[in-house]
């Protein structure tokens, strides 16, 4: 089994001879009409080697890509390189619907970012009309203390219920807290972006509080 930096090693040494790149472009061209290349943003000079051997042998490429959410630097991606290779192609349209933000997100990411065109919200919190609310860095800072306040504190508390059998015994308290924590920090984000109201983060709270209780 490769790993992903090893398969992507090898694809920069196999294509870098002629007598390499027929041997691998060749089967590929009979094997393939057209590739679709999700999150193309992430892609890196490996990456898109490949997909130039691709295109050589005739195969029809459509790069899906948001270049602001390129996340794999770390990875060797390149957003820039991305953008070049991709100008090569027959340009396609726009996709501006946002399944997962609600209108004020897709208004401020577009303010954000400077753009002239704005994403439509079209999935189910399309019609939420909570405003955003930004928390200063210093506050997001007491916020994280706050946290780790609370998940050791619900340690301690899921402990003393182990203790007189009221939550099973081989419940492992630490993990047990940092996932209930890490809902409600997620649960809460949400609430103040609005994309659900604060009465449905508070039932699936309990409901996974409940669940500790046999």
């Amino acid at each position: 089994m490769l790993s992903s930096s090893a398969s992507r090693s090898l694809a920069d040494r196999w294509l870098a001879t002629p007598e390499d790149r027929t041997r691998i472009g060749e089967p590929l061209k009979q094997r393939f009409s057209e590739v679709i290349v999700d999150e193309s943003q992430d892609c890196g000079s490996e990456e898109l080697a490949v997909l130039g051997l691709l295109r050589e042998y005739g195969v029809d490429l459509v790069m899906v890509a948001d270049l602001n959410q390129s996340i794999y630097a770390f990875r060797q991606a390149v957003p820039e390189k991305v953008l070049s290779f991709a100008a090569t192609l027959p340009q396609g349209e726009r996709l501006d619907g946002n399944f997962r933000s609600t209108p004020a997100i897709c208004r401020i990411t577009a303010s954000v970012r400077g753009l002239t065109q704005l994403d439509h919200a079209l999935g189910p919190h399309r019609e939420l009309t909570v405003p955003i609310r930004l928390l200063p860095y210093d506050k997001a800072v007491r916020l994280r203390v706050l946290y780790a306040g609370s998940h050791r504190h619900m340690a301690d508390l899921i402990r003393k219920d182990q203790q007189v059998g009221r939550i099973p015994s081989d419940a492992d308290p630490e993990g047990t807290a940092l996932a209930l924590v890490a809902l409600a920090e997620g649960l809460a984000a949400y609430v103040l972006t609005g994309v659900i109201p604060a009465i449905h983060a508070r039932e699936q709270v309990l409901e996974a509080v409940t669940a500790l209780y046999p």
